[in-house]
């Protein structure tokens, strides 16, 4: 297996897209695995959605909707326009990749999917809206459009 260096200094290893899906479905529902894997799993979802804040730092959308959705979601963004998702209560592993490597429309991605999949409540997609699209400015300062999925992605999940 490849290994490198991410954004954050931390060693990574180089994966397929659809790996990382299934690490975050595993990550998620781990019941075909020995109970001590299951053990470990649980323990990392309880401690992320104790303390989001720990996974990104503030104003970050990873933190921000783990604190929004408490236990039911665990998402991490990663290098190059990656964010994988996990749904314990679903067994689901979810894993984006912005082909072009750009880091932040991952997360214009990721909220669609969920608000459009019902798995977020009203309530907690209007309080993450924010991260429905970006502010596109020049180099004047001038905002000159915005960077957003188009709402109407399928999604039944």
């Amino acid at each position: 297996m490849k290994t490198g260096i991410d954004g954050c200094s931390a060693p990574i290893f180089a994966m397929p897209v659809i790996n990382q899906a299934i690490a975050y479905r595993n990550l998620a529902a781990p019941d075909k695995f020995e109970p001590a894997v299951q053990k470990a799993c649980a323990r990392i979802r309880r401690a992320v959605s104790h303390f989001p804040l720990m996974i990104a730092g503030s104003k970050r959308y990873c933190t921000d909707l783990m604190r929004v959705a408490g236990s039911k979601i665990v998402g991490k963004t990663g290098a190059d326009g990656v964010y994988c998702i996990g749904i314990p209560g679903r067994g689901l592993g979810i894993a984006i990749k912005i082909d072009d490597g750009k880091m932040g429309p991952q997360y214009h991605v990721a909220q669609q999917l969920l608000h459009n999949s019902g798995l977020l409540s009203e309530a907690e997609a209007e309080e993450l809206a924010s991260y429905l699209r970006t502010e596109q400015k020049n180099f004047a300062g001038r905002t000159t459009g915005w960077l957003r999925v188009n709402p109407d992605i399928g999604c039944k999940i």
